[in-house]
């Protein structure tokens, strides 16, 4: 084994200090998690759909992009009691974004009243569009075995560590975002797609577009935020289909040193890293090529997104490690957003100077993200920037 170069050690020596600064700034602290308890069953989804009142096109006018580089959009999917978190990531997109005229798909599976449509178009530079999610896309699959996924449920939701682990309608959300939503006619035109939650805040005005970024460097997959699996419970089931996949379909996914899932990796099986966490940037080309169908077709064939926490995320993380290259997925250091379920600062001062996040609550350094061992494949040197960035301000200095 070649022994690692000095600018390596370097690097990793900063990161270990970093890391103890993160320590001993954390130490006795607890991480919050938010817990939504809005749970409706099926028979209230059900019985409150409620028809959309205007505004609701099958399709998006392609006249809706003239003047714009990119048929892109921004995309939620929401509920009516969501309109005060939506209106604010809408203002936070609206004040930040350099993308601001792109229109706005908003679906639910429940249907829009008349207040959210009214209150949330007036946010919209561009148009915004509503629509229901397919009612047989989202209802849960014939070969789903209802008792199993009733007993996984209920183990699953009495896990703390496990964020609405017993939700039914977490679960058809979370496998409608995989494999589903790029198919409803609203997108049928549509090129590029970011999708994000309800709540978030973007803190940094970003001057280049980030469509046309992905765009114009042949990028597939753009990021933000990570998380990560701190409970085996989280990841085995999706590990062992990860296995099964590879086994069975090894000619179609690319080399792991070709790609990011090499770093997904923890003594050669995926421990749970997932890159996309509540925001992403996504080329509709890859989202509808035959080797992501194929593999979402595997994975929700076996039943998993009803019978194990997987997310959207997760299974976008796995997708993108078997079939792009490393230089097809993109790290955006330069956006920052605010959520509860996590932050980012950029970690170069002067992005930072572009911005109102408060870079002590920057959350890619708990122990719940995987960025660092991204990093080390996508931008090593972006490490010792998160490196200094952490010492600095866990060390109680200020820029």
């Amino acid at each position: 084994m070649s022994m690692p170069s000095s600018t390596k050690i370097m690097r990793w020596c900063l990161i270990a200090l970093a890391f103890g600064f993160i320590w001993r700034a954390t130490r006795g602290r607890q991480c919050h998690v938010v817990h939504y308890t809005r749970e409706p069953s099926v028979e209230r989804i059900k019985a409150q759909r409620h028809d959309v009142p205007f505004n609701r096109q099958k399709t998006i006018p392609p006249k809706i992009w003239d003047g714009l580089p990119v048929r892109g959009v921004f995309y939620m999917t929401a509920h009516n009691e969501d309109i005060g978190q939506v209106r604010e990531t809408m203002r936070s997109v609206k004040d930040n974004i350099n993308t601001a005229d792109y229109p706005w798909v908003f679906l639910s599976s429940s249907g829009f009243t008349y207040e959210f449509v009214k209150y949330v178009s007036m946010l919209a530079n561009g148009r915004a569009f509503f629509g229901y999610m397919d009612p047989e896309a989202f209802a849960v699959p014939q070969w789903v075995h209802t008792r199993f996924m009733e007993s996984s449920l209920r183990a699953l939701g009495s896990n703390k560590d496990i964020y609405m682990g017993g939700s039914l309608l977490h679960h058809q959300t979370m496998r409608y975002q995989s494999g589903l939503f790029y198919h409803h006619p609203l997108f049928q035109d549509v090129q590029m797609v970011w999708k994000m939650e309800p709540g978030m805040s973007f803190k940094c005005n970003v001057a280049d577009d980030p469509f046309m970024t992905l765009r114009q460097a042949n990028q597939s997959l753009g990021f933000v935020l990570t998380a990560q699996s701190l409970t085996q419970m989280e990841y085995k089931d999706m590990r062992t289909f990860i296995k099964q996949y590879l086994k069975d379909h090894h000619r179609m996914i690319k080399h792991p040193k070709e790609t990011i899932f090499k770093a997904m990796l923890l003594d050669d099986a995926y421990y749970g890293c997932q890159i996309g966490h509540l925001t992403e940037i996504l080329d509709m080309q890859f989202l509808k090529s035959f080797h992501h169908q194929h593999l979402f077709n595997f994975m929700d064939n076996s039943g998993g997104f009803f019978y194990a926490p997987w997310s959207d995320a997760m299974f976008r993380s796995i997708a993108a490690g078997f079939f792009l290259r490393m230089d097809q997925v993109r790290y955006f250091n330069e956006i920052g957003v605010i959520h509860p379920q996590g932050s980012h600062c950029p970690f170069d001062l002067d992005l930072r100077r572009q911005c109102s996040c408060d870079p002590q609550r920057n959350q890619d350094f708990a122990p719940n993200r995987c960025i660092i061992q991204l990093l080390d494949e996508m931008n090593p040197s972006l490490l010792t920037d998160m490196a200094r960035y952490a010492i600095h301000h866990l060390n109680g200095t200020v820029d």
